[in-house]
C-alpha cells in the first residue's frame, strides 16, 4: 500500500482545501444522497450527525465529520459494484483502525453499523472491500495523521 508523505505545509494546505470542499458541500445535497442510497434509515442518520461535527485541529476549528462523510460518500460512489452497505461498512472500519483523530467522532456510526450488518455479507471478489477502503482512504489517513497524530476532542 502506498503512503502518501505530507510535509507539514503540504499537510495543511491539502486541509485548508478540504476545509473548503466541505464549507461549499451543500447539507441538503448531502442528505438527499443519503436518502437515495438505500443504506438503512439509522445510518443514514448517523452519517448526517456526523457531517455537522467538528473539532480542532493545530488551533482551529475544522469540520472534520463533514471532511469525512464527504469521503465516505465519494468512496461508496467510486465502487458502485459493492453493496452501498458493505462498502460503508469496510470504509469506516478502515478509518477507525487507522485513524485515531476520527475514531471518536466515528464510534457512534460504528456502532449503528455493526448493529445493523445482520444479514448483510461481504461479496466475494479479487478485491475486499476493506482492500479497497485501504487505498482509497489512505492518502487522508496520512494527511490528518501528520497535522493530529492523537486523538482531539469535537468542539
Amino acid at each position: 500500500m502506498q503512503v502518501f508523505d505530507f510535509p507539514l505545509a503540504e499537510a495543511r494546505l491539502e486541509l485548508a482545501l478540504l476545509q473548503a470542499e466541505a464549507n461549499v458541500t451543500c447539507s441538503a445535497d448531502f442528505y438527499l444522497w443519503l436518502r437515495g442510497s438505500g443504506l438503512p434509515a439509522e445510518v443514514s442518520a448517523r452519517l448526517f450527525s456526523l457531517a455537522e461535527c467538528s473539532c480542532q485541529v493545530e488551533g482551529r476549528a475544522v469540520a472534520l465529520g463533514k471532511i469525512v462523510a464527504i469521503k465516505l460518500a465519494e468512496f461508496v460512489r467510486a465502487h458502485p459494484d459493492l453493496p452501498g452497505f458493505t462498502a460503508l461498512v469496510a470504509a469506516v472500519s478502515c478509518l477507525v483502525r487507522r485513524l485515531p483523530v476520527a475514531a471518536a467522532l466515528l464510534q457512534p456510526l460504528m456502532q449503528t453499523l455493526a448493529d445493523a450488518t445482520a444479514g448483510h455479507a461481504s461479496p466475494a471478489g479479487e478485491a475486499t472491500p476493506e482492500l479497497l477502503a485501504g487505498r482509497f482512504f489512505q492518502p487522508l489517513i496520512d494527511l490528518l495523521n501528520t497535522l493530529c497524530p492523537h486523538p482531539v476532542a469535537s468542539v
